[in-house]
C-alpha cells in the first residue's frame, strides 16, 4: 500500500482529515528473513552472523566487554524512495546492542549499550570481522539473510505523541484506530523488521520517552513525567522517527523478552546529517 491508496482508505473508514494522513505516513521497508540455507551475505542485508567492518574500525564494546553483532542494512539495495525519508543512498548501517546488560533503554546510563555504525563507501575496506574472544555463545547470533525489502506505508500507532496532536474527537479517533487496522496484518505485528516507517509498538510512546532520556531523565518510574519543562519535551519528542526495528526472530536465535522488538530511533536532523552515534535504542515486549 502506498501513501495515496491509504489515503483512500483513510476515506473508505470515514477518517475526515485525510490531509494530516498525508503529512503523518511514512513509508517504510520490510526486510524479510531469507531461506536459512542461502549462503550469507556477508556484505548484504542480514541479522546475526558477523559484521561487515571497515578494517579500521574496531568491534564495538562497553566497559571492556563486546556489544552483539545485531544485524546490518546494505542501503543501496533497498528501495530507492528511503531517501526522501532521510535515508543515506549507500553504504552499510550495522547494529550493535549488549545482549549481556540486557538494557531496555529507559535509563540514560543505557547509552553505551547499544550502537549503531554507518559505513558510507565500503568499497574495499570492508572485512568479515571475527567473533571476539569474550563474547559468550548466547550473544552471538545466527546468520540469518535478509531480502532486499518491500514498501510499506505506516502510520503512527495510536499512543503517539502526534497521534494526540491530532486533537481527535472520540468518533474519529475510533476512525483512526480502524484505518491502523486495515492497514495492519495482526499476524506480523511486532514481527516485522522494519528500516524506518512508524514502529510495531507494544507498550507505549517511545518518542517521548527518547526525549526524556535524551535530556537525562530516568523512565523506569513515573517521575520523568512530571518534570516541569515537559511541555518541551513532548514538542521536540515529535523529532525522533523510528531506525530499524528488530523483532524476536527464531531464525537467527534471537528473543528480546517475551517476543518483543529492539527499536533503534534517531532525531530527524541527526538522520539527515548521518549522525548515527546519536541514536537511541528501546528494547519493548508483551
Amino acid at each position: 500500500m502506498n501513501i495515496d491508496e491509504l489515503v483512500t482508505k483513510a476515506i473508505e473508514v470515514g477518517f475526515e482529515d485525510v490531509h494530516s494522513i498525508r503529512d503523518l505516513a511514512r513509508m517504510a521497508v520490510h526486510l524479510q528473513p531469507v531461506d536459512s540455507e542461502t549462503e550469507p551475505a556477508h556484505f548484504g542485508s542480514r541479522l546475526g552472523g558477523l559484521p561487515a567492518l571497515p578494517v579500521s574500525q574496531q568491534w564495538p564494546h562497553r566497559n571492556g566487554r563486546s556489544l552483539s553483532f545485531i544485524g546490518q542494512v546494505a542501503l543501496g539495495l533497498q528501495p530507492r524512495c528511503i531517501t526522501k525519508e532521510g535515508f543515506p543512498g549507500r553504504g552499510l548501517l550495522l547494529f550493535f546492542y549488549d545482549v549481556e546488560q540486557f538494557a531496555w533503554g529507559f535509563d540514560p546510563r543505557d547509552a553505551d549499550c547499544f550502537t549503531v555504525i554507518h559505513v558510507p563507501n565500503p568499497g574495499s575496506e570492508l572485512t568479515i570481522s571475527q567473533w571476539p574472544a569474550d563474547l559468550s555463545d548466547n550473544a552471538r547470533f545466527i546468520s540469518c539473510n535478509l531480502s532486499s525489502g518491500r514498501l510499506v506505508a505506516t502510520l503512527p500507532p495510536e499512543e503517539s505523541i502526534l497521534v494526540e496532536g491530532l486533537g481527535l474527537y472520540p468518533e474519529q479517533r475510533d476512525a483512526y484506530l480502524d484505518l491502523l487496522e486495515s492497514i495492519s496484518n495482526q499476524e506480523e505485528w511486532a514481527l516485522r523488521t522494519l528500516l524506518g516507517g512508524y514502529p510495531d509498538q507494544i507498550q507505549g510512546d517511545m518518542m517521548v520517552e527518547c526525549e526524556l532520556v535524551a535530556n537525562g531523565l530516568y523512565c523506569g518510574d513515573g517521575s520523568a513525567y512530571e518534570d516541569e519543562r515537559m511541555p518541551t519535551f513532548r514538542r521536540q519528542a515529535c523529532d525522533w522517527r523510528l531506525l530499524f526495528q528488530v523483532p524476536s526472530v527464531e531464525e537467527a536465535g534471537m528473543m528480546w523478552g517475551d517476543q518483543g522488538c529492539l527499536y533503534y530511533w534517531i532525531r530527524d536532523e541527526d538522520l539527515h546529517q548521518c549522525r548515527f552515534d546519536r541514536s537511541w535504542m528501546i528494547l519493548q515486549c508483551g
